[in-house]
C-alpha cells in the first residue's frame, strides 16, 4: 500500500512513458450497465426459494434459462467468428509486408 502513490504516479521522464500514453489512450466502448439476461431469469435469493418454487414455475425458469444460454452461445460464436476474421487479415497484412512488427514497436 506504501508504494501505490509512486505506482499510480505519472512518471514522464521513463523512456517508455510515449509508448504507455499512446496505449493508454485508448478508451474501452461504452457497453452499458444492462442487468444480465440470466439476472433477470433468477432473482439474488433463487437458491434459497427453490425448494418452494412450484413445478409450473421451475419449468418455466429452465425454458428461461435455455433460451438465455442459447443467445449466450450464438453472442460467443459471432465473437469468435470476428476473433478469427481480424485474426486472418492481420496475418495477411504481415505476411504480404504490409504491416511491420519493427513498425509497430517503434515510438510514436
Amino acid at each position: 500500500m506504501e508504494a501505490l502513490p509512486e505506482i499510480l504516479a505519472d512518471h514522464t521522464d521513463r523512456p517508455d512513458h510515449a509508448t504507455l500514453s499512446r496505449v493508454l489512450l485508448i478508451e474501452a466502448p461504452d457497453i452499458g450497465h444492462e442487468e444480465r439476461k440470466i439476472d433477470r431469469i433468477l432473482h439474488d435469493d433463487f437458491l434459497a426459494h427453490l425448494p418452494t418454487i412450484d413445478d409450473e414455475e421451475l419449468a418455466e425458469i429452465d425454458a428461461d434459462l435455455r433460451a438465455a444460454e442459447l443467445d449466450i452461445s450464438a453472442n460467443r460464436a459471432a465473437v469468435h467468428s470476428a476473433m478469427a476474421e481480424v485474426l486472418h487479415e492481420l496475418t495477411r497484412r504481415y505476411r504480404d509486408g504490409q504491416a511491420s512488427v519493427d513498425e509497430l514497436l517503434q515510438p510514436g
